[in-house]
C-alpha cells in the first residue's frame, strides 16, 4: 500500500511539473522544432557544450566516453563540421570516469576555455574550475583553485559571436547558481577579463542597479522560476538582436524553456515552455545550446544541440534538430486589439457608446422637452490621447507602428420627447475615408438608440448601438503596404439611477448600471520578411462589465430673456465582470495554429462634464467632455457638441 502512495504521488507531481506555468509572459516569438530534420553523432558521449571559434568553426566536448580516443575518458573534444553531425576529435582527457566533465565552452583569444565540472562530490558541491587549452582541447591547464564554498558556481559561457565577438568590454561572461543550490530557482551572471579567466580576483558580479562587483553576495538574480532553474545557456541571436536562454525547469530532460530578452539581464518573454519537450520523460537536463554559426542572417532559422533522456532516443549522444523562430499570433492579437480600440473609440466621439450615458437633450428650463427634436453630432474638441492597443500589451502600437491619425465623424440624431420625462432618441453616424494612407479605422458607419423613462423615483436609461467597421494595418507587402479588413461593434447597456436633490439647486444620481459590448473583425493578412505572408481569421470577443458612479447637476441658471443655463458632471468607475481573450488562428509557413492572447478585463475611471444653452425655448446648443482613465490601457476621451432645433 505504501508503494501505491508513493507512486500516485509521484504522478502527482510529474502531472504537476508537466503542467507548470511559464514564470515570464508570452513574448511575440514562437519556437517550432521540425523533428524531420533530426540526426544524431557521437554515440556514448554526454552534455556536448558548443561554441564558435574565431573561424566560425564549431568545438564541442562530450563526458564519458571513447569517441575516437581508442579508450573510455573522463572528457574529450572535437570539432563540429556541420548540422549533418560530422564529428572530428581533436583531444581525450583523463583515462576513466569521475575525472571531470567539461560543462561550457568558450573560444577567445586563439584559446579555448572550459568551465569544469570537477566531479570531487555530488553536483554542484564537487567543485567547478575555469581551465584552459592552447590547442583547441588536446591539452588542457589547470588554474590550481577552484569555485567552491559560499558563493557563486559557474555554469556557463555565454555565447556572443564567434570567437567572443561582440562581448561588452572583451569580457567572458558567464551564467552562475548560488553555491548549494541542489535545486535552484534563479541564476545570476557573473564575468572577467578573457585574459584574467585563471585569476580568482579578477571575477565580477552582476548586482542590483546593474552594476558590478567584486562581492558576489552581492549579486542578484537575472532570472527565476519557482519550477527550477538548470543548465542554463545563453546565445546571442544577432540576425534578432536577442539573447536566447534555454533553460531547464527541473532536472527532468523533457522540462525545457526558451526565452528572449534584449539583454543578458532581461527583461524575459517566453517563446517556447514545455513538460515534456520531444517526448522525453525522466532524465537529467544536460542543455540544449543554439550554435552561432548555425544561425540563418535573418536569426529566425536555428539549429540546436542537445543530449538527454535516460534510456531514450536521445540518451548519451550528440542531437541535433532544426528549429524556426516565427511571429506568434500575438502580432495578429495585436492588430486586432487595435483596430477593435480604434472602434469603440470612434463610436465614443460620435454617441454611439451604449455603455455611456446616452447622448441625449436636456430637459428646458420651463418643464419637459416635447415633441420632436433634430440635432447633427460632432467632436466638439480635440481627443485625450487614444488608449493603448491592448491593455495588457501598450507597447504594441510603438513595436508595430500603427498609425494614430484619424479623421472625424459626423451624423444626425433625433430624439422625441413623451410626457412623464420619457424620451426616445436615435443617433446616426457616418465615418468614412478617416485615415487614407494610413492604418487605423478607415470607415464606420453606425446607429444607436437610447430610451430615457421614470419608473417613480427611479431614472432609468437603456441603450443600444451597433456599426460596422473599416480597418487598416501596417504589414502587408512592402513599405507602406496595409493590410484591410472588416468588422463590426455591437453594444447595450442598462442605467439605473436615483436623483436627489442636495440643496443649493444641486441634484445628486447615484446610479449603477450593467453593459454588453462585442467586437469582431474579419480576417487580414501582413506580411514578414523572413516568413512570407502570416493570414490571421477573423476574431470575434465580448465582455460583460459593470459600473457605479454619481451625476451632480446644477439648478437651470437665467442669463436672459428665454435664455437659461445648465451645467452637469460626473465620476464613474467600470469594471469588467467576464470577457473573451482574443483566439487568431494564423497559417504562416505552410502550418496552421490557434492561440489564446489574454484580454485583461476593463478597469475604468471616468470624468463627465457638461453644459446646455437653450434660447428662446426652440433652439439649444449642448455640449460634454469625457475623460476615462483605464487601469491598465491609458487615458482616451471625447468632446461632443449638438445643435438642435424643437419643433
Amino acid at each position: 500500500m505504501r508503494r501505491l502512495l508513493l507512486a500516485t504521488a509521484a504522478l502527482t507531481t510529474l502531472a504537476v511539473r508537466a503542467e507548470a506555468a511559464p514564470p515570464y509572459p508570452q513574448g511575440d516569438l514562437r519556437l517550432t522544432w521540425d523533428t524531420g530534420t533530426y540526426r544524431f553523432a557521437g554515440r556514448g558521449g554526454d552534455i556536448w557544450p558548443v561554441t564558435a571559434g574565431p573561424g566560425g568553426q564549431l568545438l564541442t566536448a562530450w563526458g564519458d566516453g571513447a569517441l575516437g580516443c581508442g579508450r573510455y575518458v573522463s572528457y574529450g573534444t572535437a570539432v563540429l563540421r556541420d548540422p549533418g553531425g560530422g564529428l572530428g576529435t581533436t583531444g581525450c582527457g583523463t583515462p576513466g570516469s569521475g575525472n571531470g566533465k567539461i560543462a561550457s565552452l568558450l573560444a577567445a583569444r586563439r584559446a579555448l576555455y572550459s568551465i569544469t565540472f570537477l566531479q570531487n562530490g555530488p553536483w554542484p558541491a564537487g567543485g567547478f574550475a575555469v581551465w584552459r587549452s592552447p590547442d583547441g582541447g588536446r591539452t588542457w591547464r589547470d588554474p590550481g583553485w577552484t569555485f567552491s564554498g559560499p558563493g557563486l558556481l559557474p555554469m556557463t559561457f555565454v555565447q556572443f559571436g564567434p570567437g567572443n565577438a561582440g562581448a561588452p568590454g572583451g569580457y567572458a561572461y558567464m551564467t552562475a547558481i548560488r553555491s548549494g543550490s541542489r535545486d535552484p530557482r534563479a541564476f545570476y551572471l557573473m564575468r572577467a577579463p578573457v585574459a584574467g579567466l585563471e585569476n580568482p580576483s579578477a571575477y565580477q558580479y552582476l548586482a542590483g542597479g546593474g552594476t558590478w562587483t567584486a562581492d558576489s553576495a552581492l549579486a542578484r538574480p537575472v532570472f527565476r522560476d519557482p519550477n527550477g532553474v538548470n543548465g542554463p545557456v545563453l546565445t546571442y541571436d544577432k540576425g534578432l538582436g536577442l539573447f536566447l536562454l534555454t533553460v531547464g525547469h527541473g532536472a527532468d530532460a523533457g522540462h525545457l524553456g526558451v526565452f528572449a530578452s534584449p539583454s543578458p539581464a532581461g527583461p524575459w518573454r517566453t517563446v517556447d515552455y514545455q513538460g515534456r519537450w520531444l517526448g522525453m520523460r525522466g532524465g537529467d537536463y544536460l542543455g540544449v545550446q543554439f550554435p552561432v554559426p548555425w544561425m540563418s542572417p535573418d536569426g529566425r532559422s536555428l539549429w540546436a544541440v542537445f543530449n538527454g533522456g535516460a534510456g531514450g532516443a536521445f540518451h548519451d549522444r550528440l542531437n541535433i534538430m532544426q528549429a524556426v523562430l516565427s511571429d506568434s499570433a500575438r502580432r495578429g492579437a495585436a492588430v486586432v486589439a487595435d483596430a477593435l480600440a480604434r472602434a469603440r473609440q470612434a463610436r465614443l466621439r460620435a454617441g454611439l457608446d451604449a455603455a455611456a450615458p446616452a447622448f441625449g437633450l436636456d430637459d428646458p428650463s420651463g418643464g419637459e422637452r416635447l415633441g420632436l427634436a433634430v440635432f447633427p453630432v460632432g467632436p466638439a474638441a480635440p481627443d485625450v490621447p487614444a488608449s493603448a492597443a491592448d491593455p495588457a500589451r501598450d507597447g504594441f502600437e510603438r513595436a508595430y507602428g500603427l498609425d494614430a491619425s484619424e479623421g472625424s465623424p459626423g451624423g444626425v440624431g433625433v430624439e422625441y420627447g413623451l410626457p412623464g420625462g420619457t424620451r426616445l432618441g436615435v443617433v446616426l453616424t457616418s465615418y468614412g475615408d478617416a485615415a487614407p494612407g494610413g492604418a487605423g479605422l478607415a470607415s464606420q458607419d453606425g446607429m444607436a438608440a437610447h430610451l430615457r423613462q421614470r419608473l417613480g423615483a427611479l431614472a432609468l436609461d437603456t441603450s443600444f448601438a451597433y456599426s460596422r467597421d473599416g480597418h487598416q494595418a501596417d504589414g502587408y507587402g512592402g513599405p507602406g503596404g496595409r493590410a484591410s479588413f472588416d468588422g463590426w461593434t455591437t453594444s447595450v447597456a442598462q442605467r439605473v439611477g436615483l436623483p436627489l436633490r442636495a440643496g443649493g439647486g444641486l441634484t445628486v444620481t447615484p446610479w449603477a448600471g450593467l453593459a454588453y459590448a462585442r467586437q469582431a473583425t474579419g480576417g487580414f493578412t501582413l506580411e514578414d520578411p523572413g516568413l512570407g505572408e502570416q493570414r490571421y481569421s477573423g476574431v470575434a470577443v465580448g465582455e460583460a462589465t459593470a459600473s457605479l458612479g454619481v451625476d451632480g447637476e446644477l439648478a437651470p441658471v437665467r442669463l436672459g430673456e428665454g435664455a437659461w443655463l445648465r451645467l452637469r458632471g460626473g465620476l464613474s468607475y467600470t469594471q469588467g465582470l467576464v470577457g473573451d481573450d482574443y483566439r487568431v488562428r494564423v497559417a504562416a509557413l505552410g502550418a496552421e495554429r490557434e492561440e489564446t492572447v489574454g484580454r485583461p478585463a476593463t478597469r475604468a475611471v471616468g470624468l463627465r462634464l457638461g453644459g446646455s444653452l437653450e434660447a428662446g425655448g426652440a433652439l439649444a446648443v449642448d455640449a460634454e467632455v469625457s475623460a476615462e482613465e483605464d487601469l491598465a490601457a491609458g487615458p482616451a476621451g471625447t468632446g461632443q457638441v449638438a445643435l438642435t432645433y424643437r419643433f
